[in-house]
């Protein structure tokens, strides 16, 4: 990616607390190039992600603190309603990546 992950994480360094603010935080972080990339990736091959950006999302983010706010927006997310978090992060990096892509879409 073409910014620094920790000198941008230095700039930010309070974790997002939802889904869109990670979003946000992406949009800023990658690059054009990079953008355009996800942008054109069929939504079924999103999953070809989860070793590059979705290790940098999960790392970076905090998706493996239990108390992780991003952790729950991402919960909320997939089981609207529910009382308790059971995403893994590795599902919680795969729906910041879907609503990357979605997002993405829109700008087109």
């Amino acid at each position: 990616m073409s910014k620094n992950w920790s000198t941008f994480l230095q700039d930010n360094s309070r974790y997002p607390e939802t889904v869109a603010e990670a979003v946000d935080r992406l949009m800023e972080l990658l690059n054009g190039e990079e953008k355009s990339a996800i942008a054109v990736m069929p939504a079924e091959n999103l999953f070809e992600l989860h070793f590059t950006i979705g290790i940098a999302i999960r790392n970076a983010f905090g998706l493996h603190d239990d108390v992780s706010k991003l952790l729950d927006s991402c919960n909320q997310t997939l089981h609207p309603g529910a009382l308790y978090c059971s995403v893994h992060p590795d599902d919680a990096s795969e729906v910041i990546i879907g609503e990357l892509w979605r997002r993405l879409q829109d700008d087109d």
